[in-house]
Formats: C-alpha cells, structure tokens, sequence
C-alpha cells in the first residue's frame, strides 16, 4: 500500500537486434589456401528513444519514437555498442590482446576510440610490442574564407598547426595512459596529408583506414578496414561497415600491396606531391613477385593513383550491367559519376548523355538503364533537403549541396531512404557506410572501402578501396542492405515533419505495485 516500482517504458535494452540484419560472417578467399574475410557491421544497439511531445510524420502518422537500433545518443546506446561482442571494436581488441601480437601499424583520418587505444597501452607496457600509427592533419579555413598553406616537405623545418598538434598529443596520451614499463619501446606517430608545394599536385585527407598486424612478420599479416575511423563512433555507434582479413600470407600480391601501402605512408619523399605518390607506389606495387598468388574475388586500388582504373574498368561497367543497385554512403558528391550511374541505371529509356564521355569519364554502357536503384543515407540528408539546417546550411557533418545531388539522383529514378542519426549537440552519430552493391548482372560484386562517394576520394586523398565479387562476401552485404531498406532506414513521408530530439535515455515512470 502506497508502495511503487520503477518502471522502464522500453524493453530489450541489452539484446536489441534487427532480425534482417546479419552477424559476423567468415569467409574463404579464393586463390589463397587458409586465408579468411570476416565481415562485421557496426549495427548499433540503440535503444528506442521516445519522443517528448507529439511529432507527426510527412504523412500524419503519430511517432511515439525514433526507429529502434537507428538513434543513438544516451548513456545505454554507447555501453551495448561497446560491449557487444560482435562489435569491429571487441574485434580490434581481440587483435591487440592475442598473444601473437607483436606489432601493429594503423592509419586513420582521425584516432580516438579509448578502449583500442587502451588496450594497445597495455600491450605496449606488458608486452613490448611495437606501435606505429599514421593520423591525418587538420586543414581548417582562416577566418578570410581561406585554407591554411599546405606542408611543404621539401622545406625544413615542418611546423603544425595548433589543430593537428593537438590531435597527435591526443593519441599519444591514450597510448601511453595506462603508464610505462622502462626499456619498452614508444609508440611513433607519423602525420600525413594535405602536403605539397602547389595546390594542384598537392595530396588531400590522409583517409586511409588500415590496422595492420605483425607487418613485419616473415610468413603472413592480418589487417582490417572498412569505413570506420578508429573512434568509439566508428567502431561501435555509427552505422559502419568493416572487413577483417586473416591469415595472409607475405608471398601474396594482397599482402604486398597492403605492404606498399605501408611503406609509401612511411617514406617522406612519397609525401612531397601527389605525382610523387603516384610514381612511388606504381613502382612498389609493380616490383612485387609475379610469381605471388593472387586473391580470386577481390580487387584492391589506392588512391591516389588509381582513380582512373577503377572507374573505367569496374564502376562504369557495373553501373551499366546491374539491373539493382544499392549505394549506401555518408557524403554524396562526384555526380557525374555516381549521380549519372544512379539515375541513367534507373531510366526506363536513359539519354543519350548516358552514353557519351563525360570530361575525363567513359560513357556509360548500352546495357544501362530500367534498373532498380535504392540509395541510404543519413538523415541530415533529409533535413538539409526540407531546409531545416543551420546558419551555415550544414546538419552535421553534410552540406547543402549533397541534398542537392540526393535530390537529383531521387528524381532520376532511385528511390531513398534515411537512417536517423544523433546530430544534436556535441555527440555526431552518423550513417557512414560506404559501399554499392553491384547485383541482378553476370557478376555480382560490392564496392566499398576507405573513400566517400566523392570525387576528392577518387583523385586526391589517400583511400583504398575493394572491389569484391566472392559471391558468400556479395550475399552478407545484400543482406545487410536489404535489412536496413526493409527494417532501419525511413522513407520521406514517413520522416518525421520536424527534427525533434527525442529523449537521450528511458522514461522513468512510477506505478502502483500490485497489492
């Protein structure tokens, strides 16, 4: 009598799952005996976050809540995330913990997460093993609308930026947290990006995503990559996809190539100019033994450097051939590729334009055209689009002109849908995957990796990129994307007609115990 419980107005908090959205799945490469490709989604375990006053939909539908598993932003999405075993974070950690580490090299546009950073301490201080990283510089705009100069490594001495300073002293601190073990060796960082002595042979982002194990060993390596950062967001609460690659043999043009990258984020000199890149790891990877297998199923490029070829030889023909076509991505740009390949695939009857060079781009193949074409993305997209962004017309980390290039593929033909993300206050949860799913052609295939669907990360920045056709590999990622569309992802008019935070955590609510 007068007595309460407290009662949480959600319910599987710990043990979310999306049914159509898959789990870790192993794969054989083919041409390598004994080597695997793990494929792992993020997915992360949001909770449902209720609304706190009445929002209705585009279409007058009352929504009580965001989509279970889209939104995350409170205290109980980021410790599911972190702790779900399925998770590339509790994988990158199982890597750095497995006593058969001895060395990891990583490079990452931005490094931050503390649990991989704070078991790579441990490591280092139990173990001695030996950490190298490479993290992107910052290149922020002056106050009169310029970019800050370019590093010019053919000039001594290099001075940082404040910006870039402070975010190397911020991995070095979380590498070396945990307290150190005299006579071990220090973890060496190295930055890289937006280098050159001119604007127009000049490198961009350093965009990589790699986390190398045992580069040096004398019989195989293990590496990861994917879309993700190596931050809490990109291992664990965006919406991310990575690969795992185990068991590689060094005497394999996969090994070696992923060595050239190694090597040419390394060697200053291939920091001098994007040409000067270019010629570098043209000529590493083609000093690698023709003798050395190769993997069946996976093609891999670098960019810069190989732009061309993989537009030419891979993404116009793929575009051209597949009569469905999934593109799931964050930042949407380069439209005369990637907006032209949605909407000429998309056409009952494509123009002429699909078929005629475009600049420095081949036209499209006569076989494009009446295919069905899906595009996800985040849902900053969306606001952008209805005009509720802010002063500077940015939701998040997206501008006015990816809505624009949205809009253009949507009118095209492919049809879109959005991922609800956290972009209020501090905390950007985003959409951030990167991929195509290539399907209904002779040669089903996935295209995914470090780079954005833009044109700096073809031409420009350093990113690396896979085009895979394993039909197993191409199966997992249907199915994730098939999931999202049918599950996760909201179609326009079921978007909500205002964007409203919702609550970060459950609603608590007292009621009478039963007598």
């Amino acid at each position: 009598m007068g007595q309460y419980v407290i009662t949480l107005l959600f319910i599987f908090l710990t043990s979310i799952s999306l049914a159509k959205l898959p789990s870790v799945s192993v794969h054989d490469i083919p041409g390598i005996e004994g080597a695997s490709l793990e494929v792992r989604f993020t997915n992360p375990k949001c909770i449902v976050h209720d609304y706190e006053e009445e929002v209705f939909s585009n279409d007058g539908a009352l929504l009580l809540a965001k989509p279970e598993g889209a939104y995350c932003a409170g205290s109980l999405d980021f410790s599911n995330s972190f702790t779900w075993e399925d998770s590339p974070r509790q994988k990158l950690i199982e890597w750095v913990k497995d006593p058969q580490t001895k060395e990891i090299f990583f490079a990452f546009q931005t490094i931050t997460d503390g649990g991989v950073l704070g078991a790579i301490c441990e490591e280092i201080k139990s173990r001695n093993i030996k950490v190298t990283f490479v993290l992107s510089r910052n290149r922020n705009y002056l106050e009169d609308g310029s970019k800050e100069p370019l590093i010019d490594l053919t000039k001594a001495p290099v001075i940082e930026t404040e910006s870039t300073q402070s975010k190397y002293d911020r991995v070095i601190r979380k590498l070396t947290s945990c307290g150190e073990t005299p006579g071990n060796l220090q973890p060496v960082g190295i930055l890289r990006g937006h280098t050159g002595s001119s604007e127009g042979n000049s490198i961009g982002w350093a965009h990589n995503k790699f986390f190398v194990v045992n580069p040096n060993d004398s019989a195989k390596i293990k590496f990861a990559t994917g879309s993700g950062n190596l931050t809490s967001a990109g291992v664990a609460t965006n919406h991310e996809n990575w690969l795992f690659f185990d068991n590689i043999p060094q005497n394999t043009y996969l090994a070696q190539s992923v060595q050239c990258m190694r090597k040419m984020q390394i060697d200053d000199k291939a920091h001098f100019s994007k040409s000067n890149f270019i010629k570098m790891n043209e000529e590493c990877l083609k000093n690698i033994d023709p003798s050395f297998k190769k993997a069946q199923g996976i093609e891999s490029f670098y960019i810069p450097g190989d732009g061309k070829r993989a537009i030419d030889q891979y993404l116009i023909p793929a575009f051209s051939e597949s009569k469905k076509i999934t593109v799931a991505t964050h930042l949407l740009g380069f439209p005369r590729l990637f907006v032209r390949g949605m909407t000429c695939a998309a056409s009952k009857k494509p123009s002429s334009s699909c078929y005629k060079k475009n600049g420095s781009l081949p036209g499209f193949k006569k076989t494009i055209g009446k295919s069905e074409v899906r595009l996800i993305t985040d849902d900053d997209i969306h606001w952008l689009m209805v005009g509720q962004y802010d002063e500077n017309g940015k939701v998040g980390y997206n501008d006015l002109w990816e809505a624009g290039n949205a809009e253009e593929a949507e009118r095209g033909g492919a049809k879109l849908k959005f991922v609800q993300t956290s972009h209020h206050g501090p905390f950007k949860q985003l959409h951030h995957s990167k991929l195509i799913v290539f399907e209904k052609n002779k040669t089903e295939a996935v295209w995914t990796g470090a780079g954005n669907l833009t044109m700096p990360a073809m031409y420009t920045n350093f990113e690396n990129y896979y085009y895979i056709t394993i039909p197993t590999v191409v199966e997992a990622y249907k199915m994730q994307l098939d999931g999202m569309w049918s599950e996760l992802a909201t179609a326009k008019e079921s978007m909500p007609k205002l964007d409203v935070v919702p609550l970060k955590d459950p609603v608590v609510k007292e009621e009478p115990a039963a007598e």
